[in-house]
C-alpha cells in the first residue's frame, strides 16, 4: 500500500514541475509573437499595458492601502500624544 501512495505522490510531484516550463513556454512564446510582428512602438506599448493591466491594478491598490495606512497610523499616533 505505502509503494502504492510513493508512486501517486511521485506522479503529483512530476505534474507540478511540468507546470513552471509550461508557463515559460508560453511566455516565452508570447513574448516572440510580440516581438516578431513588426508594430509600431506605441502600439506595441499599449498592448504591453493592456495584458498588464491587472498588475498595476493591484500595485496601485496596493500603494494606496499602504499610503492610506500609513496616514491613519501618523493620525493616530498624534492623538495618542496629547
Amino acid at each position: 500500500m505505502s509503494s502504492a501512495i510513493a508512486s501517486q505522490a511521485g506522479q503529483i510531484l512530476r505534474e507540478m514541475f511540468k507546470i513552471p516550463s509550461r508557463a515559460r513556454e508560453q511566455a516565452g512564446t508570447t513574448w516572440r509573437s510580440l516581438r516578431q510582428t513588426e508594430k509600431p512602438k506605441k502600439e506595441l506599448l499599449q498592448t504591453s499595458l493592456m495584458i498588464h493591466r491587472p498588475i498595476w491594478i493591484t500595485g496601485v491598490a496596493g500603494t494606496y492601502t499602504t499610503a492610506y495606512a500609513c496616514y491613519l497610523t501618523m493620525k493616530y499616533l498624534r492623538k495618542l500624544k496629547r
